[in-house]
């Protein structure tokens, strides 16, 4: 759709500026609010412009919709448009958030989105939105805000994929069980701290109740006069004998 060299006051036909077909870009393909609120947030941005082309009410939503189909009939004001829109300029930056502004001072919201965004792009933590602009991408939800050990838990992949850390079980005691083996004096059954359950002779037993004695690190690692001390230590699992 070729564009005039400037408006013809009151006649109801509306004349499309570049900025008004980003923002129908932006509305439609973007945003993907419903058809209400694109009528209402577009009506509202450019209210003085279309009053001036004998438009107070606005634009209805069946001439919006019309002018966001023409860019697949590649105009040469719609392919100025796209590539202006695929370089994401700091002026379109700006629109979209004069829009969103001017949706939530309306007061439409999530609520307003299009049923098919809704089902597609609403993430399920409340609050968050998914939009196709690339330089937006996913908005943050605020527990993952406040929450940054959580959110480091989880690595994003793609496009709402996530990967997330294997849950490791929590360890448990060993389940005692009672030795099949045993030796002939070996008549008392202990159980140790670990929950390991063991045939002990009497004298054996009667050690393991006897209260443990600290001991210094000198008489635990007493000077060497010289050469080497060779000891070999047979470790039973309730007690240490240590053969010189």
């Amino acid at each position: 759709m070729a564009e005039s060299s400037g408006p013809v006051l009151g006649n109801g036909k509306i004349v499309w500026t570049h900025e008004m077909r980003v923002a129908v870009w932006l509305l439609f393909d973007t945003l993907k609010f419903d058809r209400t609120t694109r009528t209402a947030v577009f009506n509202a941005l450019y209210k003085d412009y279309l009053e001036t082309l004998g438009l107070p009410d606005g634009a209805n939503y069946s001439r919006i919709e019309a002018q966001y189909h023409e860019h697949r009939r590649s105009s040469a004001a719609w392919r100025a448009t796209m590539i202006s829109i695929a370089s994401e300029t700091i002026e379109q930056e700006e629109l979209l958030s004069r829009i969103q502004d001017m949706a939530s001072h309306l007061g439409y919201g999530i609520d307003h989105l299009s049923t098919l965004t809704r089902r597609a792009d609403i993430t399920d933590v409340p609050g968050t939105v998914v939009t196709r602009s690339r330089k937006r991408g996913r908005t943050v939800a605020p527990e993952a805000v406040t929450n940054p050990i959580e959110r480091n838990k989880r690595a994003t992949v793609g496009a709402g994929m996530t990967l997330s850390p294997p849950l490791t079980p929590p360890k448990t005691r060993a389940i005692a069980q009672i030795p099949k083996q045993r030796r002939p004096e070996a008549t008392v059954l202990h159980s140790t701290e670990t929950g390991h359950r063991v045939w002990l002779t009497p004298e054996e037993h009667l050690e393991t109740q006897n209260a443990w004695v600290p001991v210094s690190d000198l008489e635990a690692h007493p000077p060497l006069a010289g050469g080497l001390l060779y000891r070999y230590v047979r470790c039973l699992r309730l007690r240490c004998e240590s053969l010189r």
